[in-house]
């Protein structure tokens, strides 16, 4: 009864004494759960004393019981490592059980690592909970877990994964009539429908919260009226998200710890602020920050520093607002350092964008450009950056002076783009120092690149009509802004959108012919990475094509024993990997960090929801054949070029900040200096065509994005079909060097 939340009916049961002493240690542990889930704290403590009272062995069961109910009261009361304790105690009493206890364990000491913002160690015990009860069929157990998952997922950013997983909690509550959580969890997909933008779907959840709610014992009430709160504030009526924040105030007051209403006060904050009412909007704000610092909750610190920098520079104090925005990214990063898991650094990052560019933008209107690109690089690439210098004492700087000694050594010119809502940006740093402009927003250039990628993709050929958004791409992007002189050596960094965009393929100046003619181009995930390098050519080929696919989905690939063959031609020192030996666990034991060249001409599965979960296809078993994006992560290379023959090989997925994740992340954090890898399907024929005349071009000498390019213009001047960018455009040199 108690876990239907029928709680009248398991108080008349309870009601008396048990006939043994083992049963009544029971009762009132059970008396104890009741009592908790009625929120009245101090009976449950009482009766939780009675059950450890009774003189018994109490049982793995009945032990792991009380300690649970103990941490549950512990957690609630905020003492923490009591309560981590009581947790751990009762996980070991029943650990192994596949008990509704050992799941509730589990459960909670992932309540307790999410209070305390380690995010990734709470997705790992709600994981494990969520699977026990899934597998033992405990339905409650199930949604709480879910439900929690979903919650971690969305104070990390990633709001696909946290609606999934709400939504599903929410069903087993429905089918549970379970609707204290089902308040919580139709709240939280509010939440995340109000973080992706949607603010008419978030308002549909956040009324059947209110309206499920009851406001005598639900405390998720009172975060579903700030939420309401925030979001009338969002659409400019001030009255009602007064109105609703003093409900929920309230509310917090009578059911909440003083904690809860951290994130009150910051609203009503906001909305002195938009009233202009300064002083009273600043005494809030610095009264909430010092109460969050005491409480060592560095979301709602962010959130008062990021208040606060908005509040100064509505005053005209330029200089307060900039300390303050300074204490926010601060902020950030200490919390970006308590994370493990790339996923979740990738995520978390993601969702700070909205303060980056409320960042980038304060300092650029402020006169100080090169600051503002400072701030934009570092939020880029930082999990590549981490990854690539684990071994080392410290990464290098990625300071400006050093990028503009090193454009000027090299020849370089660097294109640094920064796309955002209002307006975007470009920095271009050449021989003469830096240089910045001004974009259109992001959402028109996004929409230009759609245009023009759909175009290509359907084989049009930009040169010959049909080509406006590749002129407007071109125009916008560059040649309004600055003009590259021919023969150039660029290297671009993109934002956004801009990830899915070959440049090579725009038509130059007069749209008569395609910028690649003009200028050798590369993609790096981060100006800050590239370093000066002399490329060496031949070395060692570790190369794995044409795996045997029959009985799987996947077509063989007809050209790919033809493109092997030409590709190990060039070499004398090689493994080259065939048909069924063409294995997974041949790259894991052939030892790929010994070989400067690595050559894959397979298929590739791209995972957009999960993008290190993509993979490499080769032969093998069904359940083994895939090399998966985050194995690459275990094995340092030292590779100067690895290229990636197969559709959809540059990522899968774009996050802000860190750019496009999937393969040629993975390799290019893995160590390897260069990466070719496709961003769109491929010809099977056309990269195999391509695919010799770029090793033709390599065994010359030079540099792999230069001889890319001449493997290109080769097939742009073959007069054919594959001179349409479809056929060419597709494949990328991803760098972390400069030439």
């Amino acid at each position: 009864m108690i876990e239907l939340d029928r709680l009248k009916e398991a108080r008349l049961l309870l009601e008396g004494s048990a006939s043994s002493t083992e049963s009544e240690a029971r009762r009132f542990a059970d008396v104890a759960m009741l009592h908790f889930r009625s929120h009245e704290n101090e009976e449950a403590q009482q009766s939780l004393t009675a059950a450890r009272g009774v003189q018994v062995r109490h049982s793995g069961e009945l032990a792991g019981k009380i300690d649970l109910i103990g941490g549950m009261l512990q957690l609630h009361n905020d003492r923490t490592a009591d309560a981590e304790g009581s947790l751990r105690r009762a996980l070991a009493a029943v650990q192994g059980s596949g008990s509704l206890i050992e799941s509730y364990a589990l459960t909670d000491l992932g309540f307790l690592d999410l209070r305390r913002f380690h995010y990734d160690e709470a997705l790992e015990w709600y994981a494990r909970a969520r699977d026990l009860a899934e597998r033992k069929g405990m339905k409650r157990a199930l949604e709480l877990a879910t439900f929690n998952l979903g919650a971690a997922y969305l104070e990390l950013g990633d709001l696909d994964k946290a609606i999934e997983n709400l939504d599903e909690a929410a069903k087993v509550a429905e089918q549970l009539q379970d609707r204290v959580y089902q308040v919580a969890e139709l709240n939280l997909l509010g939440e995340a429908w109000s973080r992706s933008g949607d603010l008419d779907k978030a308002a549909e959840y956040y009324q059947k919260a209110r309206k499920l709610g009851n406001p005598d014992r639900d405390r998720w009430l009172a975060s579903v009226l700030d939420d309401l709160s925030r979001l009338a504030l969002r659409k400019g009526d001030l009255a009602a998200a007064d109105d609703l924040n003093a409900q929920g105030i309230a509310l917090a007051q009578r059911l909440e710890g003083p904690q809860a209403l951290l994130g009150h006060r910051i609203q009503s904050g906001a909305i002195a602020l938009a009233r202009k009412q300064y002083s009273t909007a600043e005494k809030i704000y610095q009264e909430t920050l010092a109460g969050s610092v005491r409480a060592e909750d560095p979301i709602d610190t962010f959130e008062c520093h990021a208040a606060l920098s908005t509040l100064y520079r509505e005053t005209g104090s330029p200089a307060k607002a900039g300390a303050e925005l300074r204490a926010a990214a601060a902020t950030i990063d200490r919390l970006h350092s308590g994370l493990r898991q790339d996923e979740s650094k990738f995520s978390f990052l993601s969702s700070m964008i909205d303060f980056y560019h409320d960042y980038v933008d304060f300092l650029f209107d402020g006169g100080d450009p090169a600051a503002a690109f400072r701030v934009a690089e570092s939020s880029r690439a930082r999990v590549l950056e981490e990854r690539l210098h684990r071994d080392e004492s410290s990464a290098p700087a990625a300071d400006l002076k050093s990028l503009k000694e090193e454009a000027r050594a090299s020849g370089a010119i660097l294109l640094s783009y920064w796309l955002a809502p209002g307006r975007s940006l470009l920095w271009v740093i050449d021989s003469a120092g830096l240089h910045s402009f001004q974009l259109p927003p992001e959402a028109e250039i996004a929409a230009q690149v759609r245009r023009y990628n759909d175009a290509i993709q359907r084989g049009d050929n930009p040169l010959e009509g049909g080509n406006d958004a590749g002129r407007w791409l071109f125009a916008n992007l560059l040649e309004s802004h600055y003009r590259v002189p021919k023969n150039s050596n660029v290297v671009i960094e993109a934002d956004g959108a801009l990830h899915q965009l070959n440049f090579e393929s725009l038509p130059a100046e007069d749209g008569g012919h395609y910028w690649i003619d003009d200028a050798t181009i590369s993609v790096a995930p981060s100006l800050a990475l590239l370093q000066r390098s002399a490329y060496a050519s031949g070395g060692r080929l570790m190369a794995f094509g044409d795996p045997g696919y029959e009985g799987t989905e996947f077509q063989r690939l007809s050209n790919a024993k033809a493109e092997l063959q030409a590709v190990e031609s060039h070499f004398t020192e090689k493994a080259v990997y065939v048909a069924s030996a063409a294995t997974p666990a041949a790259y894991r034991a052939g030892h790929p960090e010994t070989f400067s060249i690595l050559h894959f001409a397979t298929h590739a599965v791209a995972n957009r929801e999960s993008p290190l979960d993509s993979a490499i296809v080769l032969a093998g078993p069904p359940d083994s054949r895939k090399l998966y994006a985050r194995e690459i992560l275990d094995r340092r290379l030292t590779a100067e070029l690895v290229t990636l023959s197969a559709c959809q090989t540059a990522g899968s997925r774009t996050y802000y900040g860190e750019g496009l994740t999937g393969f040629s992340w993975a390799f290019l954090s893995a160590g390897a200096r260069n990466v070719v890898a496709g961003l769109w399907d491929v010809d099977d024929r056309a990269t195999t065509e391509l695919m010799k005349d770029f090793y033709d071009e390599l065994a010359s000498g030079p540099a792999p994005v230069s001889a890319l390019r001449r493997a290109k213009l080769r097939l742009i001047a073959s007069g054919g079909v594959y001179r349409k960018p479809r056929y060419w455009a597709a494949f990328e040199t991803f760098t972390r060097a400069l030439y």
